[in-house]
This record gives C-alpha cells, sequence and structure tokens, in this order.
C-alpha cells in the first residue's frame, strides 16, 4: 500500500508518489561495500518507504566496515520479560527466553560503520519450529528483513529399523550450542545482513515471534562477512607445504550415503526411497529402500545437511556428489558448502546443479576444474545449505519489483473495482501519472531480470516465458493507459504468476544419492543405466508390483490379540503418513500392548459395503463427520459411551468435538481431526485504511468497516455455506433441530432472525458469494474475511510475499446483554469408530485411545509436518496436542481461546437434507430477492419431511 494522503473527496485519485528514474539491474552475490557503491540498485516511481535491507545498506555503504568488535553478556540486559538469567546451562551462561520474550541491551559503540550481529544460541525446547525474533535497533526495526529473523533448530535420525533401509527413522530434535550471524530468512543476502550504529550508546532489542532459545554471546562486528576466493585460499594452504594425497583411499574415494546424515535442520530432511537408477547405492528390485535424501523436502532456503567422513591422511581432496536435479527446468539449484561449519572459500558458496532427468556425478569445480579442498587428517563435517547463490540479487529486486506491482494492482484496483467497465474512460493517464509511469519502469527492471536469467541459463524456457508476458503486458498498459481497463484482469492475473515465478526460481530441490571425497588423481564413475538397463529394471519392478500388497502397511500381523484398521486413501496426504502411522504402532502401540495391527490403505467410500458384507475392519480412522450416524443407523457401529473409562477419554476433547458423533443417547466415534472459522486479516491494508482490529469484535462492527472496504473496491469475505450461517445461528442462540432431533428448527424466531442477518451481508452490503480466498486475500482484494483456521497453513507456504502482513484472530460475534461477546465458532470434525463387527472390542478401544491421546496425536503431527511441512500441520481434535503444535504464540492464544467457544452440528437422519435446503434458501434470497423469512420457513418444512421420512424407513418415532 502507498503512504500519504493519497485519496480526495469524490472519485479522483490523486497518488502521492516519489519520481525515480529505474536504472540497470544489478547483481549482488555476497552484497560487498564497493560493488554496491559503484552500482546502486534503483527503486521506481513506486519508492513509497518500503525499507528494505538493499535499500538500506546503500544508504549506508559508503561507511563501511571499521574492524571493531563489540561483545555483550547476556546477563547484562537493561529489560527483559520473558527471560530467566542462568550461570551455566548447557556448559555456558546464558539468557533463557520463552516464546513471548523481549530483552534489550545497551550497545556502547566507538566508531561509525557497518555492523554484523554474531548471536549463539540454543534452541529449547518448544513446538518444533524455527526460532524466530524481530531485531531492533534503538526500539525500531531498521529494515523489514530484521523483522522476521530465524534461528535453527537440529535434527537427527533415531536408530533405524535394524533390518535394513526400509522404515523411515524417526527424527528427534538434538539442540546444542551454535553461532550464526543474523541473516534474512529468504537467503537473498548472503551469510549476514548488516546494520549501521553510529558512534555512542544505542539499544539492541531481541523480541520474540516464535519458540523459545536461550542465547550465550551476542557479537556486533564491523568487518564484511564473506570466505577468501578460492585461489587466496589455495596460494596460503599450498605455501604451508600441503601436497595431493594418493593411493589412500580404497579405490581412491570414500562413499559417504546421502541418507546417513550426521544432522539436519529441519524435520522433513529424512531418508526416502528412489528406484529409478539400479546404480543408487543400495537397490532392490523388491523392497523400498530408502536410499537416498532431500528432493522437494530439501528446497527451501536456509535448509542444510551435514554427514561426518573420516580423513586418513591430511592433504588435497576432490569432494563430489551423485545427485539429481529433474524438479525445476530451465533453471538451475544452488548449495553452499561448509567444512567444519565454515565455507572453505567464497565460490564454494555457489555451486550450481542444472536441471537433467538424469541422476549427475558432480565434482565441485569450476569450468571442469574441480576444487582441491585442503582436510587434515580425522573428522570432518561436510554441510550442503540451500542458497539462492548468484540468483541473489535477481531475487532481491524480483520480491522489490512483486511488491511495487501489488501496489500498483491496489491503485488500480481502487479506481476500476475488480470487474471494471472496459468501455469507460477511466482518464487514468490523466489521474494516475506516476502509477502509469512506474508500469513502464518495472517493465525496465523486469526485463533486465529476463536477460540476466538468459544470460545465466543459456536459455529461453516456460520460466522466462513467464516474464516476457509481463513484460509485454506492462507494455501495452503503459503505452495505452485507456486499455487499462480492459487489461486490468489480466495484469491481475500476472502479478500472482510473478510471485509464483519468485517462489519458484528461490526453491531449490535437489535429491542426493551419495557424497564422495576423493584423491585428486581417481577416476570417478558418472555413468548412469543405460536405455537397456532401464528398460529391464521398469520390467522387473512391474513384476514386483502384482506380487507386493502394498495396501497391506504393516505386513501379516499376528498374534494372541490382533485388530484390523483402516485408513482411507486420503488420510491428509495418503501412502507417506500412512506409513508414518504404521510407524508409530509398531514402534509404540503394539510394543506397549501386545495388541497386533493389520494396518491397510482402504478408499473410504468402501468401508459401509465391506463391513455389511462381513468383510470389513475392526476400526475405521478419518471418517467424515456424517459417517458414525448413518453407520450407527444401520447399526455397523459401536457405542462407544458403554466404555467405563469413555468419559475419562471425553474430557480430552474441546467440549463440543464428540456433538457430531452423538444419536440418541450413544456416541459413536472418537473425534481425530478438528477444523473451525477464524478471522483473518491483512496488518498492512487494514492499518492503511485505519481500521483498528482490536476494534471489529462484532458483526455490527464488520458492517461498519464495509464502506470503508468498498469505497476502495475491496471487500470483506464471508463464505455463503453452511459453516457461515451456523456461526450466525448458535451465536445468536439457535440450533438446527428441535430437542428430540424429530423436525427441523429452522423455522423458529432466532434461526429466522439469524438467516435475514446473515443474507444481509450477501444481498444488502454486497458481499460476494463465490470467490477464492486465498487469492483475492493474497492480492489484497479482501484484506479481512473469515476461513477456516487450516487456511493458516496454506497462507503460510503459498504467499512468501505477505509474510508478516496477516494476523489470524478469534471471530466477531454478536454482544450480549451483560456486555460479553457470543462469538461462538461450528466445528467440522473427522473421527475414527469401532465396527460392531469386532470380535475384540476391548483391544479396539485400547487402540483407539492411544491413537486419540495426546502424545500420539502431537507425535502424528510432527510426522506430517517432517513429511510435507508446515502445509500440512495437523488439526487435531486433541487439546493438549493443539496446544504443542508449532504456531507462533499470538496465534496459539487467539486459536485456544476460540477453542474453547466452539459448538457441533448434529448428525442426525435424513440431517444431509438440512445443507441442501439451507442453501437453496439462500439463493432464493440472493439471486431472486425472496424474502428471507418466508423462504427459509418454506424449505424448513421440506427439510422436516425429509427427516420423518427417513426416521420411518429406520423405524424410529417420528412426527405423524
Amino acid at each position: 500500500m502507498f503512504k500519504g494522503n493519497r485519496y480526495k473527496k469524490g472519485n479522483a485519485v490523486v497518488p502521492v508518489l516519489c519520481t525515480t528514474m529505474i536504472a540497470s539491474l544489478v547483481s549482488f552475490p555476497t552484497l560487498k561495500a564497493e560493488e554496491v557503491v559503484e552500482s546502486q540498485i534503483t527503486s521506481s516511481s513506486l519508492d513509497y518507504n518500503k525499507g528494505r535491507y538493499i535499500d538500506y545498506f546503500n544508504q549506508y555503504a559508503q561507511v563501511g566496515f571499521n574492524n571493531n568488535e563489540i561483545k555483550i553478556l547476556p546477563s547484562d540486559f537493561i529489560q527483559g520479560e520473558g527471560v530467566e538469567a542462568h550461570k551455566d546451562y548447557e556448559g555456558k551462561e546464558a539468557l533463557l527466553t520463552d516464546e513471548q520474550s523481549t530483552v534489550t541491551w545497551e550497545v556502547d559503540v566507538k566508531k561509525d560503520g557497518l555492523y554484523a550481529v554474531s548471536i549463539e544460541h540454543y534452541p529449547l525446547v518448544g513446538y518444533g519450529s524455527s526460532v524466530e525474533r524481530k531485531l531492533l535497533i534503538d526500539g525500531k526495526s531498521p529494515y523489514k528483513e530484521a523483522e522476521s529473523i530465524s534461528f535453527t533448530r537440529i535434527y537427527t535420525d533415531e536408530v533405524k529399523d535394524p533390518s535394513g533401509l526400509t522404515v523411515r527413522p524417526n527424527q528427534v530434535e538434538s539442540p546444542r550450542w551454535i553461532t550464526s550471524y543474523v541473516t534474512d530468512s529468504n537467503g537473498c543476502y548472503g551469510e549476514a545482513v548488516y546494520f549501521y550504529l553510529e558512534k555512542g550508546v544505542h539499544t539492541l532489542t531481541l523480541e520474540a515471534v516464535k519458540e523459545p532459545m536461550a542465547i550465550a554471546n551476542i557479537k556486533l562486528v564491523s568487518t564484511e562477512v564473506t570466505a577468501e576466493s578460492y585461489e587466496t585460499v589455495l596460494n596460503k594452504s599450498k605455501a604451508s607445504g600441503a601436497d595431493l594425497v594418493a593411493d589412500v583411499l580404497d579405490e581412491g574415494k570414500i562413499i559417504i550415503q546421502a541418507e546417513n546424515s550426521t544432522e539436519k535442520s529441519d524435520p522433513t530432511l529424512y531418508a526416502i526411497s528412489d528406484s529409478s537408477s539400479t546404480r543408487n547405492q543400495p537397490f532392490s528390485y523388491k523392497e523400498r529402500l530408502l536410499n537416498t535424501i532431500g528432493g522437494n523436502s530439501w528446497k527451501q532456503p536456509n535448509q542444510w545437511i551435514t554427514w561426518t567422513v573420516d580423513i586418513p591422511k591430511s592433504g588435497y581432496y576432490n569432494i563430489g556428489v551423485r545427485a539429481k536435479q529433474n524438479f525445476v527446468s530451465g533453471i538451475y539449484c544452488n548449495r553452499t558448502l561448509y567444512i567444519d561449519g565454515q565455507v572453505p572459500f567464497e565460490e564454494a558458496s555457489n555451486i550450481h546443479f542444472g536441471y537433467d532427468d538424469n541422476w549427475q556425478v558432480k565434482t565441485f569445480g569450476q569450468d571442469s576444474e574441480p576444487w582441491l579442498f585442503y582436510l587434515e587428517e580425522g573428522a570432518h563435517t561436510l554441510t550442503l545449505k540451500v542458497t539462492a547463490g548468484d540468483l541473489e540479487g535477481i531475487l532481491a529486486e524480483a520480491d522489490d519489483i512483486l511488491e511495487d506491482l501489488s501496489a500498483i494492482n491496489m491503485e488500480l484496483l481502487a479506481l476500476l473495482s475488480t470487474s471494471p467497465d472496459v468501455d469507460r474512460d477511466y482518464q487514468i493517464a490523466r489521474y494516475m501519472p506516476n502509477t502509469v509511469e512506474a508500469l513502464h519502469e518495472n517493465a525496465v527492471r523486469i526485463r533486465a531480470i529476463y536477460e540476466e536469467m538468459i544470460k545465466k541459463t543459456g536459455e529461453k524456457d516456460s520460466l522466462t516465458s513467464q516474464l516476457e508476458q509481463l513484460i509485454s503486458l506492462l507494455d501495452k498498459m503503459y503505452q495505452s493507459p485507456d486499455k487499462i481497463a480492459s487489461l486490468y484482469s489480466r495484469f491481475r492475473d500476472l502479478v500472482g504468476t510473478f510471485g509464483e515465478w519468485i517462489t519458484t526460481v528461490r526453491e531449490q530441490p535437489l535429491l542426493l544419492d551419495y557424497l564422495f571425497v576423493s584423491e585428486p588423481e581417481a577416476e570417478v564413475d558418472d555413468r548412469d543405466d543405460g536405455f537397456i538397463k532401464k528398460l529391464w529394471s521398469g520390467l522387473v519392478s512391474s513384476v514386483y508390483s502384482f506380487v507386493n500388497d502394498y495396501s497391506m502397511l504393516s505386513g501379516s500381523a499376528q498374534g494372541d490379540k490382533v485388530i484390523t484398521v483402516w485408513i482411507g486413501s486420503g488420510l491428509t496426504g495418503g501412502r507417506d503418513q500412512a506409513m508414518a502411522l504404521n510407524q508409530m504402532i509398531q514402534d509404540s502401540f503394539t510394543k506397549e500392548t501386545g495388541i497386533a495391527v493389520n494396518l491397510q490403505l482402504v478408499p473410504e467410500n468402501t468401508i459401509l459395503m465391506a463391513t455389511l458384507a462381513g468383510r470389513g475392519p475392526d476400526i475405521a480412522l478419518q471418517t467424515k463427520m456424517s459417517n458414525p450416524v448413518d453407520f450407527a443407523l444401520r447399526n455397523a457401529v459401536y457405542d462407544l459411551s458403554q466404555f467405563e473409562d469413555f468419559e475419562e477419554v471425553k474430557e480430552q476433547f474441546f467440549i463440543s468435538a464428540t456433538d457430531p458423533f452423538e444419536y440418541d443417547g450413544g456416541i459413536y466415534a472418537l473425534p481425530e481431526t478438528m477444523s473451525f472459522p477464524m478471522l483473518f486479516y491483512r496488518t498492512d491494508i487494514l492499518e492503511e485504511l485505519g481500521i483498528d482490529v482490536e476494534q471489529l469484535k462484532t458483526w455490527d462492527s464488520i458492517a461498519e468497516i464495509l464502506p470503508i472496504l468498498q469505497g476502495k473496491n475491496m471487500n470483506f469475505a464471508l463464505p455463503a455455506t453452511m459453516p457461515s450461517y451456523s456461526m450466525f445461528l448458535y451465536q445468536m442462540g439457535g440450533e438446527y433441530y428441535t430437542e428430540d432431533s424429530m423436525a427441523s428448527n429452522l423455522d423458529s424466531k432466532i434461526a429466522l432472525d439469524a438467516f435475514e442477518t446473515w443474507t444481509d451481508f450477501y444481498s444488502v452490503y454486497s458481499l460476494p458469494i463465490d470467490f477464492s480466498f486465498e487469492n483475492r486475500f493474497r492480492t489484497g482484494e479482501m484484506p479481512i474475511g473469515i476461513a477456516e483456521y487450516t487456511t493458516y497453513n496454506l497462507l503460510s507456504i503459498s504467499a512468501p510475499e505477505i509474510k508478516g502482513k496477516w494476523a489470524m484472530i478469534e471471530l466477531p460475534g454478536f454482544e450480549q446483554p451483560d456486555g460479553t461477546v457470543n462469538n461462538i465458532s461450528p466445528i467440522t470434525v473427522q473421527g475414527c469408530m469401532m465396527m460392531n463387527a469386532c470380535e475384540d472390542k476391548e483391544s479396539a478401544w485400547e487402540f483407539m485411545k492411544w491413537w486419540t491421546s495426546a502424545d500420539s496425536q502431537y507425535n502424528f503431527g510432527k510426522q506430517l509436518e517432517s513429511v510435507m511441512g508446515a502445509a500440512a500441520r495437523y488439526n487435531t481434535a486433541n487439546i493438549e496436542a493443539l496446544q504443542q503444535m508449532p504456531w507462533a504464540a499470538v496465534d496459539r492464544i487467539g486459536l485456544m481461546t476460540q477453542a474453547e467457544n466452539i459448538k457441533g452440528i448434529p448428525q442426525i437422519p435424513g440431517g444431509y437434507f438440512t445443507e441442501r435446503n439451507l442453501n437453496f434458501a439462500k439463493l432464493a434470497v440472493i439471486n431472486n430477492g425472496d424474502n428471507p423469512r418466508e423462504s427459509l420457513s418454506d424449505y424448513s418444512d421440506s427439510i422436516t419431511e425429509e427427516i420423518t421420512l427417513k426416521r420411518k424407513e429406520f423405524g424410529l418415532n417420528y412426527i405423524e
């Protein structure tokens, strides 16, 4: 959003913009001060005080470095909240800071200069995500990159399956003290970012965003954090007498299997199976061996993996890998190599892996000349980290351009709306001259990126084609401002595509088979399977696919007590997640109880038919909300409330979580997952519009901000769905059905009032009924709205360009006579149910209790995130487990507060007719202008009729 007074009364738009013509794109791989000074990266005409790091650095680059070092003792803080000083914590004097801490130190700076900040930290036991802090100098973050600084955690493999590489090892956290420089979380600025400090006394503050950590040492270092060149390092080692190694290693090389990592930064970096080549080590036609690591789970900036190697004799060696990069075409992926925690020389921070469908054996080097690495005798660590390398400059510039284009989009949206009149002359060139000029400037900047990409990759492909399309469109809009209205929809789409382009280039996936350390004169086998070998491998694998039963995840379980458990193929992602559950069963449940489990991956829609045919499971997991009552009506599931300890088990779930599984006094499932809506909002846009989110506690307050939003052609997101109506119904004190569940209660006064209030938002306030909230939230068209809280995960991954610009809080509601606000949220749940045909119900009950317990739900949630990342954060219904999930502190508080005020939608015979007819009534009001009260009342009668028919069908009491 633009800063300043940009609008005047009426329809005229008067942008107040700086006019700064753009220079050419400059790449700054390691941000050397002299290079940045010589070639400034300029902003466009839309310089609206963005506060990006490169602008800050350019401002103070001429000051340079003074080689001064300032040490700060953590215990010398002058102000702190949520902190605790320790004389000896893991061997060091330290300051423990919790997830909501703020701590400030005073710094006496003797010389003006640019300073890098080095922090020695220890990741404390928390919720499993990266530690994040905001860094403030004299009470302010000097640039936006300092508002989200990540500190790594460390994970290792648990003991592997003794039978071999067939069972994925659990990832366990193995914390230790880590020293690193403060840098940006996107990896655009090398090993460190810098802060300008003039002579005098300053304050340095670390404000917690996520997770607790201990701090042992802080240093402010006024030197450039970059390694020496390869030539310089090589000359120094040669001068000390180093020589090539020969005839020391077996066959001239040491092979380190990539899956046998020592440490890693992320639990997603676990061993995986790859059978695409028979030269993979190890390889089996029959078994799925875990013989590689990385791939799509190893692509985010700053992720790293470490291996250990023993060197038998000091001297020069070559280092390389067998790798595959068939994930991103048209661009290479980068890795930075660390030896014993240090980049050996500058060139090692930019190792390229080009796109190739085949495996490639790559000896690290430059221009076909392998690098020589001097290694002392003994143990060493080799680390490969995901970095942007020489793409840093492109990505930093692209991020800035995206902000400009997003700002242009918001300006055009305010004038044109989402559906402009293409026949109207908006006189954009007259009223928005600087915005039109900015279109041209950003086209020039993107063209520079386009040319640089071709120069680096040597080819035109789909990635450069996306840039060409955007350049062409921006040129058309600049050259013909009168056509901007007709081109606006295309512009908005291509801005979103450009954001995805940045994500694609920034992500650097790479799959590793093994690493090697070799003697410089040794032969390296770089062959891969030929056509005949690949054909034969495919035929053999095809034969084994008919022999192996891949639906039987746990093999043929045997023992005195055996139960069969089915999970649907849609279990939060599929087979990998089901395998994670199977491993948990083997490691925990079966070992502790002696009850064996046959776990099978079976489509959910087959459960009822198989059960009625006498071939069903004992337990079905992840069944949708309506299934337990549907099955209960057919006497196919067991009433869990008959177990003596049921009430004790029920207490571990949120209140009302079992409501959808209750029928006729029985409860037929235990909740596994649960979702409910929350209020999402863009902090940057609402601040620009002068909207205080703290005042948005009621629906009346939401209605009051709609003219402000709609005046800028923005809107509020309110899904036109049954859960959305449920908010209004429950918050006003209504119910869907009568107390005896024999009839619809939607003809009651409260239900009709709730329906009228709900539909008024669409018919009176013109809220849209069909939209993609994620997309419109990203673009700013819907800067506030209601969405399921699981949307948080999606936005965190799919919208990196708005990171730190949005938040999630509790729902609005209706004010009560006592001044409180009723903001009940409806829930959607999935559960696990026990079949009536189960012969060993006690064993099945033991499994259900184990599976829905806090420990199991939390561990499974961790496994999901380790497999799929934060996008797969598990929405467990267990209270304790949900609290332990890796949310930011402020988000966890809001989530848990709302979770204490939820309500389930009852499931009854014929209840499926409720959602259908509610939708009919809604469309009749919105599309046809029908009276809302009369419309819902009529459809309520239809719902009651269907309920009566279903109750007759199942021999239940019904209304005559």
